[in-house]
């Protein structure tokens, strides 16, 4: 039934699929190479390590909200924290330090406002009724500095910020942009007192419409945005190359989504909270590939997985391993359909050889115990006779390890 390898006890029942020599697969009791033993039983790692493992530590870098509030600030009162927004700066922008003129804000604006929707523009238009002032300089009790226009005010009333305008906190960070009734709201850029930049659109003192946020470490996030968290359809991008695209939801990548990891790895399915769950096709570098359900970042429920050899699984998972009903086909037609459980051939299955000639058994823990006679009565996936017997009256070449993939 095809070449055996030189570890292998004998020249038949090739039907374990654990057992590897070069390229021959045999039903070997030789120990599988850690490099392919449980290749496919294996969970999603968010913090880094092997080149079998799926990670994403960069899933939420990219909210504006830090923890610490958000950018909520009215007349002089201040609120400072890292989640304040800010905007990727255009040389013109750069050059503005301090005050910035009435015309200096004007060219900040034509900047900001560049490649963005007439809707927002028009919904966020200023009342040509209105009274508007230019104010060079407001200082307020908290030490932060406001240039720009106000709403005109009776003598003794508080000035509210309403118009094209800067405000600088004593911290440093700062804010350029259309204000109105005192908030940010329409199109800005806000610098974080850490470096990160955000540009685009707000609404009541949060990043709410279209925007960008850039990371002072080169990573940076474009799309959609609702209060201060992305919302809708965006693009996550980190320094090493990794990427993702799809949507999100309360700050959270849920939806459908794609995501390409630095080692050319990709996924491109169904993500809830953060976590890859659904049904969605994962893709490995190797040529290897997962099509089927997920469950909190492993393969969980009915999949197909195959291998760019020719071999292929399909079957049910449970936390990433072969689990229940499943079928498995070597490269030469060879083939096991049966049960399995923790990964390993476990209960009754059926042996096809590469002819197509079929014959009964009972496996345990991956390794064969029984050929099943016409006169067993046995049920699939359940032991229904001694297995010690089994093992007395096997033969050497029949006691060999099945397969951990």
């Amino acid at each position: 039934m095809g070449q055996a390898c030189g570890s292998c006890t004998g020249y038949q029942d090739q039907y374990n699929t654990n057992c590897v020599d070069g390229s021959n697969w045999c039903g070997s009791k030789q120990k599988v190479p850690p490099n392919v033993q449980d290749e496919n039983n294996i969970t999603i790692d968010q913090n880094g390590g092997g080149q079998l493992q799926r990670s994403y530590s960069h899933k939420n870098s990219l909210n504006i909200s830090q923890g610490t509030g958000k950018m909520s600030r009215q007349g002089g009162s201040s609120n400072n924290g890292d989640e304040r927004t800010q905007a990727k700066r255009t040389s013109k922008q750069k050059s503005h330090a301090g005050n910035a003129s009435r015309a200096d804000l004007l060219d900040i604006k034509e900047d900001i406002q560049a490649g963005y929707d007439s809707e927002f523009l028009k919904k966020n238009a200023l009342d040509p009724k209105e009274q508007l002032i230019h104010v060079d300089k407001i200082t307020f009790e908290d030490g932060s500095l406001y240039s720009g226009q106000v709403k005109k005010s009776q003598p003794g009333q508080p000035l509210i910020k309403h118009g094209m305008g800067q405000l600088q906190w004593k911290d440093g960070a700062k804010y350029e942009g259309d204000w109105r009734n005192g908030k940010a709201c329409g199109y800005g850029v806000f610098n974080h007192i850490n470096g990160d930049i955000y540009e685009g659109e707000f609404q009541n003192d949060k990043a709410n419409g279209r925007g960008s946020y850039y990371h002072k470490n080169g990573s940076k996030f474009q799309g959609g945005w609702k209060d201060d968290l992305k919302q809708g359809h965006g693009r996550e991008e980190w320094d090493d190359g990794s990427y993702y695209e799809g949507y999100f939801d309360k700050g959270l990548k849920h939806g459908n989504g794609y995501y390409r990891w630095v080692d050319g790895s990709t996924y491109d399915g169904n993500w809830f909270n953060n976590n890859i769950h659904g049904y969605g096709t994962y893709s490995w570098p190797d040529g290897r590939k997962y099509v089927g359900d997920w469950k909190e970042n492993k393969l969980h429920g009915s999949g197909i997985y195959t291998w760019e050899d020719g071999r292929k699984y399909e079957g049910q998972y449970v936390d990433d391993k072969k689990e229940g009903f499943g079928i498995y086909v070597w490269p030469d037609g060879r083939k096991y359909d049966g049960m399995w459980a923790n990964g390993k051939q476990h209960g009754e299955g059926k042996f096809y050889n590469a002819k197509g000639k079929s014959k009964r058994g009972i496996w345990e823990d991956g390794e064969r115990l029984k050929w099943l006679d016409k006169k067993d009565v046995s049920s699939r996936g359940k032991l229904t006779e001694n297995k010690s017997q089994y093992r007395d009256t096997m033969g050497t070449q029949d006691q060999q390890q099945v397969p951990n993939i």
